[in-house]
């Protein structure tokens, strides 16, 4: 008896590796690009890399011209690149890749990135290369609305993101992405958005902005941190607010 309820006891052990072992790889296929990295780096190559530089750089990055101040990096070569740096392991691990994607076929309407450029597999695979790049773990971010206080959030944008992403987030062409765009809009979700602001990029001066991490600059608390990402939103054409929720 003894004998037998080992037996099932190593067959159950086996048993468990095994769904272990299943479950292991399927989600990790689950989160690798589809795409074919190697055609993908060519494609890249042709069609990104002059202004997002031939290693994701942009504009930031240890090649980039603009690192002053940025986190994780303290030189500051030249370089022509003047888009955004897509190797930043925090715009990296909170970024899906639909949003790649989409960002890719649509580009973005107030900024030099035409959509089209890049189409059919292609697409999957200069998102499959550049998510050789990411380094830091994934992390959630959900498509959950935030309703919060859009008024208070404008005075915070002003005082704090204003001087870099415009007045009405228009940008400044070369230096900070618009975030008054419809095509980015249309891809980022408010978690997304909140995300960015609590966490900043470690390859520009885009400090985090979360209370009680050494590295911000300007501390906020998650409701004021609501507040500006409730603003940002109000710039969607597509969002449909609901009436005293949102302001």
């Amino acid at each position: 008896m003894e004998k037998d309820l080992l037996g099932r006891g190593s067959n159950f052990s086996a048993l468990f590796t095994v769904f272990a072992l299943v479950a292991f790889l399927f989600t990790t296929a689950s989160v690798a690009s589809a795409g074919n990295p190697i055609n993908g780096a060519k494609v890249y190559q042709e069609n990104c890399a002059t202004c997002h530089g031939d290693k994701g750089q942009g504009r930031g990055g240890p090649d980039g011209w603009f690192t002053g101040g940025g986190m994780a990096y303290g030189k500051s070569n030249i370089s022509d690149a003047v888009g955004n740096t897509l190797n930043d392991q925090n715009f990296l691990s909170q970024t899906s890749d639909d949003f790649l994607k989409q960002t890719i076929v649509k580009g973005r309407s107030n900024e030099r990135m035409p959509g089209g450029l890049v189409s059919g597999s292609d697409v999957d695979d200069v998102v499959a290369y550049i998510r050789n790049w990411q380094k830091a773990a994934s992390i959630p971010v959900t498509d959950d609305t935030v309703w919060a206080n859009a008024g208070a959030g404008k005075e915070l944008y002003l005082e704090s993101c204003g001087e870099c992403h415009g007045k009405n987030g228009e940008g400044i062409e070369g230096f900070s992405p618009a975030l008054n765009d419809q095509n980015f809009l249309d891809v980022a979700s408010d978690d997304w958005i909140r995300q960015t602001i609590q966490r900043g990029r470690t390859s520009s001066v885009m400090r985090p902005y979360e209370r009680g991490n050494p590295l911000a600059n300007v501390e906020m608390e998650p409701r004021e941190i609501e507040n500006v990402v409730a603003y940002i939103r109000t710039w969607d054409k597509n969002n449909k607010p609901i009436p005293g929720l949102n302001n």
